[in-house]
């Protein structure tokens, strides 16, 4: 079975943007997400998540809809 830290290495250089405006939940789900990868971004709306996108690099995002 895979362990989170195995998860972690092979993961780790993934920029990953996460957009979500129920804070609780953003910022729980960053806490679990930096877990995983090293370079976690949140935003808090769409507008911030889009000014974010375009400023840096990411290999993944997520958002709410």
């Amino acid at each position: 079975m895979t362990s989170l830290k195995q998860i972690h290495e092979s993961l780790a250089h993934i920029n990953v943007l996460y957009v979500e405006d129920e804070i609780q939940v953003n910022e729980m789900t960053v806490k679990f997400l930096e877990k995983i990868f090293s370079n976690v971004d949140s935003a808090v709306d769409g507008q911030e998540g889009l000014e974010l996108f375009i400023k840096n690099k990411y290999a993944l995002v997520i958002t709410d809809l």
